[in-house]
């Protein structure tokens, strides 16, 4: 077998991986029988921006710009793609979907299997750009870049959903690729591809802002050294550059046309992102953001080991001038915009939304260990035999260990990810109590309106009664006491969120008069719990808060019942 037959051979089994990871548990609770509701509520956007376009109208004008247009857009052309081959019915009606809920889950089930094809397509991408960024590199490290993203649990989970996260990280290594042609061979199209793959990351989201400035700071490194500074005005390449920033604006307005189209509507909406976004720093403190960043979220991206192999490879970039190529810096630059861009977040950070800057966070940890390899190898050879030869060997048994360590340290909770998605029964199996033990026609009380950690017939049953005859009746008490007062409920379901955080938040003045009326008029009739459900992988996820919140968990349903007086 031929080198180049081995190399598509061990690409193809990391691929393998890659898509059995994401695979797996990939039906977590989309909409079925008895359920309408997504327990990830974000898919929900999706599907809305598709009830807003009329493409027999040739209106494609998906009416919100929270996210760019790529997404759905992609989604639409899945599910032309199912429909044309009998996998799932394509009509713009909501009263089909909610008496066909199979079919509604098949809509969801297309936008994930998206997902996951952009995010196997990214284990090809990392493998060419880890080529480009060290082709004197060992022949091996491609693989192990592409491996670690196979495995980084943070892109497992997210590659599970309809999401533009998994989309946006695969235009952004596109992007880089071409960012790092440019660098080592400047040429036209090297800039015109940059910055169309740019403005398509853009499209795809938001924080591929990051992108942009990387085509001036990769126009500089391209100039030779001996020039100086002239190389950056060099008349050629000053229209090259002008080309890839004009490419990047094709690349986003073709994509997402209704920002111009639309204006008003598009920068409402974005400067509500923006609002969104920036108004956790205050509320936490620049300290508690730092922790939440760089202990938290990054780390349940990428794993322990690779986050720390990377965070050695960026000092190690930094410090060591005689092995650095210039177009490492660009990594680099990436990785303090997006953090500068994200640290005014605060309790805002997610593993979605800053999963391209983890996976960019993979880079510097594969050359660190390119230059760990080489230097033993290096060592054995221009030395001879004796301690020389010992000694590089030693160095690259410690580079092995140290790698091997790194991957497990992400392969377990990618693997608890994955059990996850295949035990967290717990609002399917509080749907089946509440079926069975509540009469129809009760009075079901609930603190907010039935939403992801509800119990499923609840939230088919709130929303749409025509398509379970009314099965109850419903009181949402807000943690009012005074509606709980005057109008109590024969049951009430409780998520354990809603007497958390969300309780603590809460700006009702008589919540806590409500949870001692909840404890005294009512009692405990049963309760659903996660951690038992899921055995070991329970404790793994909990060491990681930000990657547990990013599974949208119901830990806890509580269900109590009013105490007959």
């Amino acid at each position: 077998m031929s080198r180049l037959d081995r190399a598509w051979l061990g690409l193809a089994l990391v691929v393998v991986l890659a898509l059995a990871l994401r695979l797996t548990g990939i039906g977590w609770g989309l909409p079925a029988e008895g359920r309408y509701l997504s327990w990830n509520p974000d898919e929900g956007t999706f599907t809305t921006m598709l009830y807003h376009m009329d493409p027999y109208r040739l209106n494609l004008n998906p009416g919100e710009f929270g996210v760019p247009s790529f997404t759905p857009y992609v989604l639409a052309g899945g599910l032309v793609v199912g429909k044309a081959l009998g996998l799932v019915e394509v009509r713009p009606d909501k009263a089909y979907y909610v008496a066909h809920l199979e079919q509604w889950g098949r809509v969801f089930l297309t936008g994930r299997l998206i997902s996951v094809l952009f995010a196997a397509l990214s284990i090809g991408v990392i493998y060419a750009l880890i080529r480009r960024l060290y082709p004197q590199g060992p022949r091996g490290l491609p693989f192990l870049g592409a491996a670690l993203l196979a495995i980084a649990p943070g892109h497992v989970a997210w590659s599970h959903y309809l999401s533009q996260n998994p989309l946006v990280t695969f235009w952004i290594l596109v992007a880089f690729y071409f960012l790092a042609a440019l660098v080592e061979q400047p040429r036209a199209r090297h800039y015109v591809l940059a910055g169309l793959c740019s403005g398509i990351a853009f499209s795809t989201n938001y924080n591929a802002l990051m992108l942009f400035p990387l085509l001036p700071l990769a126009h500089v490194l391209a100039g030779p050294r001996c020039d100086g500074w002239r190389a950056w005005f060099a008349p050629r390449r000053l229209k090259w550059l002008l080309l890839a920033g004009l490419a990047a604006l094709v690349g986003f307005v073709v994509v997402t046309p209704y920002a111009v189209l639309d204006f008003p509507t598009f920068w409402q909406r974005v400067a509500w992102v923006n609002d969104n976004l920036s108004g956790g720093l205050e509320s936490m403190g620049l300290a508690e953001t730092a922790r939440r960043l760089f202990l938290d979220v990054l780390p349940a991206i990428v794993g322990w080991g690779p986050y720390l192999l990377g965070l050695a490879g960026i000092v190690w970039t930094v410090v060591n001038r005689r092995r650095r190529r210039p177009a490492e810096w660009l990594g680099l630059a990436f990785l303090l915009l997006f953090t500068l861009a994200v640290s005014r977040s605060g309790h805002r950070l997610a593993v979605g939304r800053l999963l391209p800057m983890g996976v960019i966070g993979l880079l510097p940890a594969v050359g660190l260990v390119g230059a760990l390899w080489q230097r033993g190898h290096g060592d054995a050879e221009t030395e001879g035999r004796g301690d020389a030869e010992t000694w590089g060997r030693t160095v690259r048994w410690g580079v092995a260990t140290l790698v091997l360590l790194a991957a497990v340290t992400a392969l377990v909770p990618a693997l608890a990810v994955d059990a996850y998605f295949l035990q967290d029964t717990v609002r399917s199996d509080a749907s089946a109590w509440v079926q069975t033990h509540i009469p129809r026609g009760a009075t079901i009380g609930t603190i907010a309106e039935p939403w992801y950690f509800t119990p499923d017939i609840l939230g088919l049953d709130y929303f749409h009664p025509e398509a379970t005859g009314g099965l109850y009746h419903y009181q949402v008490y807000l943690y009012n006491d005074d509606r709980l007062r005057d109008s109590p409920s024969d049951w009430i379901v409780v998520a354990s969120q809603e007497l958390g955080a969300r309780f603590e938040d809460s700006a009702e003045p008589t919540k806590a008069a409500f949870r001692d009326r909840l404890a005294s008029e009512y009692r405990w009739a049963t309760w659903f719990t996660l951690a038992e459900r899921l055995g070991w992988a329970g404790p793994v996820l909990e060491s990681q808060p930000a990657l547990l919140g990013s599974l949208w968990p119901a830990p806890d349903v509580w269900v109590y019942q009013r105490i007959a007086e």
